[in-house]
């Protein structure tokens, strides 16, 4: 049985077993044990973010008029529930993607099981808006060392005028297949 595709868990496979037996094996009934060993090869799962206009919206609207976010970053954890946190996976994602503000830091965090994060080819307009009072104007340091950036084609409008940031290492972007930017 092999599979190249994602299944779903619940699945039911049947498995025809043949065996050779001895010569000297006598008749009759047996009953004992049929010990199976599996070989997998290892497999991280692919978490890949929803669009940049899309995960915009939902960064903006987590903000309040006295919680603003200031920093942007991985949680080694997930949320609490009190965090309320939303989801920002796109549909064909292997995991799910939460983000929420934690107001005691001023920290928007996201967080999915895999290490990496698969950025949508379209990553346009992730930051925008970060210029503005009304919305983002306080991000002082965006964390994107997760980020993997190799099938974007788009990031228009990615970081546009942002003006309190203060910390951004973009050296982990590749941008091979970037067309508009």
């Amino acid at each position: 049985m092999q599979t190249t595709a994602k299944t779903n868990g619940n699945e039911v496979s049947n498995i025809n077993l043949g065996l050779k037996l001895g010569n000297n094996l006598e008749s009759g009934n047996y009953k004992n044990k049929l010990i199976f060993s599996i070989l997998t090869n290892h497999y991280d799962p692919i978490a890949k973010m929803t669009t940049g206009p899309n995960f915009n919206s939902k960064l903006v609207k987590l903000q309040t008029a006295t919680n603003r976010i200031e920093h942007f970053k991985k949680s080694a954890t997930a949320p609490a529930a009190i965090m309320n946190a939303v989801n920002v996976e796109a549909p064909e994602s292997e995991c799910e993607i939460k983000l929420w503000l934690d107001p005691s830091d001023k920290t928007a965090y996201y967080y999915t099981e895999p290490e990496k994060v698969y950025l949508n080819e379209d990553s346009s307009s992730m930051f925008s808006y970060m210029s503005s009072f009304e919305d983002l104007g306080h991000v002082k340091d965006l964390d994107l060392s997760n980020f993997d950036t190799s099938k974007v084609t788009n990031m228009r409008y990615m970081f546009p005028d942002i003006y309190n940031l203060t910390t951004l290492d973009l050296s982990n972007f590749n941008t091979s297949n970037v067309t508009d930017m």
